[in-house]
């Protein structure tokens, strides 16, 4: 029987944005209710949690990378976008030993904020049809706005206190100009459905800058990966879905087809399962290979560089693979 076509609907697309919502609901009850008891600290990137990896992202960066590197054409296809991201991540890691921990944070803070707006706005931009200049301007000042928020809630405590203000400053000036920029994109939205879409991105944006402002920083961290990494995710499993459904392609689905329980669920399950093995059992492992190889290692946790490894991986490989007309998006017909 032939395996029914998965595809990607507008519904869904705009559908998680839902997180807006709830986000703000919990800051509402926790003003209400539970005296600021969310005003929780961002979870920590030295030693993370199971849940401090999901806030950060780390399952969906596993799977895009475990989606690459299990299909040998798409290796072949993207092998030199690979070559020349090893050799970049390579020079991050060397610059780490020379460069101060704050710039090298905020290097990549600049390159998270930037992979998760340019998602979902490059999906807005086919989705609302904008005039192309000024959506590229309201793109480039949402990731401005947004790479700054990141950075100054990790790095604050390094930052003197007039520098700080200065940061505020310039975050409120950035989110006026977004929303001012929305207004004049959506003049060219095309339909509802696209100004729609144009609006819910605003949000995103900006409700972050909002619990960013109102001390809910933890908040202002996780509304934009909620929405960012369920997109990432329906998309890996709409792709895997029509691609190994009927005849599976790689390893992975073939070790689980004897199951008999399709496929939606095989990405995200070894993700999950890739991510707790790296927080229970990563640091041992890595120091027991590498430490006979290199024979002295760096005090910072180990798993830290290979989270930073495959998230380095993730950005570079994602901007190139899911472009119209690429081997992965034939498997994935979006529907608005």
């Amino acid at each position: 029987m032939e395996a029914r076509k998965a595809v990607v609907s507008y519904r869904f697309l705009i559908g998680v944005y839902v997180g807006i919502p709830i986000c703000l609901a919990l800051q509402a009850a926790d003003l209400l209710f539970w005296g600021g008891g969310m005003r929780i600290p961002l979870p920590s990137e030295h030693h993370p949690t199971f849940w401090a990896h999901a806030a950060m992202g780390t399952p969906h960066i596993i799977a895009s990378n475990v989606l690459l590197l299990t299909n040998v054409e798409y290796l072949r296809t993207y092998k030199r976008r690979v070559g020349y991201t090893l050799l970049w991540i390579a020079l991050f890691f060397l610059m780490t030993g020379v460069v101060p921990y704050e710039v090298m944070f905020a290097i990549m803070g600049v390159l998270t904020i930037a992979h998760v707006f340019h998602q979902q706005m490059g999906i807005g931009k086919g989705v609302s049809r904008c005039a192309p200049e000024p959506y590229s301007w309201w793109t480039w000042t949402g990731i401005a706005m947004g790479a700054l928020v990141y950075n100054v809630m990790y790095l604050a405590s390094h930052v003197p206190h007039p520098v700080l203000v200065a940061l505020y400053a310039a975050c409120a000036a950035l989110a006026v100009a977004f929303i001012g920029l929305t207004v004049v994109c959506h003049r060219t939205a095309v339909g509802a459905k696209g100004k729609g879409f144009l609006w819910a991105n605003c949000a995103m944006a900006v409700v972050a800058a909002h619990f960013f402002f109102t001390g809910y920083w933890f908040l202002a961290a996780l509304a934009p990966r909620i929405i960012h990494d369920t997109t990432a995710f329906a998309f890996y499993v709409v792709h895997d879905h029509n691609r190994h459904a009927e005849q599976p392609k790689n390893f992975v689905y073939r070790l689980a087809r004897p199951l008999r329980l399709g496929t939606y669920w095989v990405a995200p399950a070894v993700a999950i399962a890739l991510t707790l093995l790296l927080q229970s059992y990563g640091e041992t492992g890595l120091r027991a290979v590498m430490l006979p190889v290199f024979g002295r290692l760096p005090d910072q946790p180990l798993a830290l560089y290979a989270v930073a490894a495959l998230t380095l991986m993730h950005y570079s490989t994602e901007a190139v693979t899911w472009k119209k007309g690429s081997p992965y998006r034939s498997f994935v017909p979006v529907t608005v």
